[in-house]
């Protein structure tokens, strides 16, 4: 039956309004810029927070019920793959106000981890895992043998009788771990559990989560600000904004076609938002123009004229001219076709209304992983370019610019109604 939440939560002037579904067995990452809501959500869940208005229901179980719930919830707002029915009442449905409820924590049955293992400083690892399963009633000899079972899962066997201080940090989150899954967990609620490991260890500790969370048929919601812990643990995504869930599906949807400026961020591309044209060109909210296909082609059909769509495309195929001095053109993607891309955008522009290119002032230069990230003042748009190109070119910052793109490396999609507005 796995987990549904519908949360309405005040934190002074914070405001966190969000419902999900999260199936037995499934993984659900929640990604989203700090201050989202993302850990206040796993927080009322496990009750450690006080709702408005709302619900927690666990496996047919209601751990939370607060106020009437007379909202009516559509299928992209819970992420819902089969309907759902709660004190008998199918979601999406207006029901009578009934009594207050609120599970006191302890008795919820939910794990919650974070990236501070918060590990008991004078137990053992052996008594750190062992202090849940003690402390719902199993005698001293299960506990032990629970919590060895653990260690060993965790490939920490041989390490029981360590402290927390002769333990390596990524040591250390494997035992939080082993003590989150000794107590056997309706739900389990991860708050980036790797933010605080090394490279290397995180890479230990997503694989082990992965193998384990593979292993127990329970609703898990791992909270983010990795794409890598997106792509290999989760098997659907949510994006959290301002207290709103905007976009939820799988992670090829959500990060490969992102319909917001947060996820498109993650992944690294540029992101627009317009309308599709009939031919082949895309009409940005802010008047700009970007053709994303050659007219007629079959990715154009698929698109109706007048659709609302977003257009992403990697910073490398941003072109920039510089003004007026050089005219010298080029891109990381195609260095050598610059003078018939300055060509083709000149004659795009006197071809029709409005231009392909715009002016922009660049930004302060920063190191990118293939050369120079080239951001622009004002803007999100940023390119782009290897250190040679930036050289032969001369941009400095503070320097007008003309910016075109590689309609080649542009990928266009359709945004649901109101989808990407919601998250700027």
């Amino acid at each position: 039956m796995g987990l549904d939440v519908e949360l309405f939560v005040t934190r002074g002037d914070f405001t966190l309004d969000a419902a999900l579904h999260v199936a037995d067995g499934e993984t659900l990452a929640l990604l989203g810029p700090n201050g989202s809501g993302k850990s206040t959500l796993l927080h009322a869940i496990a009750g450690l927070l006080a709702l408005r208005r709302g619900s927690v229901v666990v496996g047919g179980r209601t751990l939370t019920r607060v106020g009437a719930n007379t909202r009516k919830l559509s299928a992209v707002d819970l992420g819902r793959r089969t309907p759902v029915r709660v004190d008998g009442n199918e979601r999406g449905t207006q029901h009578e106000t009934r009594h207050d409820l609120a599970v006191a924590p302890h008795e919820r049955n939910v794990g919650l981890l974070g990236q501070d293992p918060l590990l008991f400083p004078h137990l053992s690892a052996l008594e750190n895992v062992g202090f849940g399963p003690r402390s719902r009633g199993e005698s001293a000899a299960r506990a032990r043998d629970t919590a060895i079972r653990w260690l060993e899962a965790v490939g920490l066997a041989g390490f029981e009788d360590r402290r927390p201080s002769q333990l390596s940090g990524g040591q250390q989150q494997r035992v939080a771990i082993a003590r989150a899954l000794a107590v056997e967990p309706e739900v389990l609620l991860l708050d980036e559990p790797m933010a605080a490991l090394d490279v290397q260890n995180a890479a230990a500790v997503r694989t082990l989560l992965r193998e384990r969370l593979a292993a127990k048929a329970i609703p898990t919601i791992v909270v983010t600000h990795d794409v890598v812990d997106a792509m290999v643990l989760a098997d659907r995504v949510a994006i959290l904004h301002e207290g709103r869930i905007v976009d939820i599906g799988t992670p090829a949807t959500v990060l490969g076609q992102p319909k917001n400026h947060f996820a498109a961020s993650l992944v690294g591309v540029n992101l627009f938002e317009g309308t599709m044209g009939a031919d082949g060109i895309v009409q940005s909210v802010d008047g700009r123009r970007l053709r994303c296909v050659p007219i007629g082609s079959e990715a154009t059909r698929v698109l109706t004229a007048g659709e609302h769509v977003a257009a992403s495309f990697p910073p490398t195929a941003v072109r920039i001219t510089v003004l007026p001095k050089t005219g010298a053109q080029f891109t990381a993607a195609q260095p050598n076709a610059a003078h018939a891309a300055t060509t083709q955008a000149s004659n795009d522009s006197r071809s029709s209304s409005g231009t392909l290119s715009w002016r922009a002032i660049v930004g302060p230069l920063e190191p990118a992983v293939r050369g120079i990230r080239v951001p622009f003042v004002g803007e999100r748009l940023v390119a782009e370019v290897t250190t040679a190109e930036l050289l032969a070119s001369g941009i400095q910052e503070g320097m007008a610019v003309s910016v075109t793109v590689d309609p080649e490396f542009v990928t266009v999609y359709p945004i649901p109604s109101g989808a990407a507005s919601m998250a700027g």
